[in-house]
This record gives C-alpha cells, structure tokens and sequence, in this order.
C-alpha cells in the first residue's frame, strides 16, 4: 500500500527558492552536496531545503496533515510511512518538473516500498 503525501505548490516554491539561493548545500550520508530538497519524516513529514544559509529555522514545507501542528501527527505518520524516521534526497530538476507541469495547488508524492514517485 502506497503512502500519499500532498504538498503545497506556493510553499514548495518558497522551499525551492531557498535551495537555488543557497551557495553552500549539506551533504547527505557522506555524499557530495548538492541542491536539491530531503523527504524527511520524523516530527511529521516534510520537505527541507539542502541550503545553508545564517537563518537559525530550515526552509522546509510540510505535507498536508503531517505538520507538528496536527493532532496525533506521529501516529498518522508512523501509519503512512512507517515508524522510522528517514531522510530521501529529491533532485531540484524533479522537483522543477513537477511544479511546472501541475495545474493543481499541491503536487502528489507516492511512497511505497522501495520507491517514491512525483506526480504533477
């Protein structure tokens, strides 16, 4: 069964912005650093900016229901995607995509087991 997480487009642009304004981008698991966005879950679901910048508070977005805000948010997010926490890098260029070929106000990320899909 496939998780579906609904993130909004005006934030998700916001988010993005924050990533190609960034000179310098964190490395992920020892990787080279790179621009791009984390899928994150642990104190909710969400996507994080790899920028680094002076600001103390991450340009992240947070999927529709998923945000700490929500009640029982652990629960639910243990429920859609599992009980671990995790962190999946998303290149800009699909994320880009994405954004410019949706005509709806959030765009549709899929997980299952093994796999994270992006949908417009």
């Amino acid at each position: 069964m496939a998780a579906e997480l609904h993130f909004d487009v005006v934030s998700l642009k916001e988010t993005l912005a924050h990533v190609k304004a960034s000179k310098q981008h964190r490395k992920m698991r020892g990787k080279r650093a790179r621009p791009g966005l984390l899928l994150a879950k642990d104190q909710g679901i969400y996507m994080v900016s790899t920028g680094i910048d002076s600001s103390t508070t991450p340009a992240l977005t947070y999927a529709r229901g998923y945000s700490p805000a929500d009640a029982n948010v652990w629960e639910r997010a243990a429920a859609a995607v599992g009980g671990d926490d995790f962190m999946h890098f998303i290149d800009v260029k699909d994320i880009e995509r994405a954004l410019a070929a949706t005509k709806f106000p959030t765009i549709l990320i899929q997980i299952s087991a093994g796999s994270i899909s992006i949908f417009a």
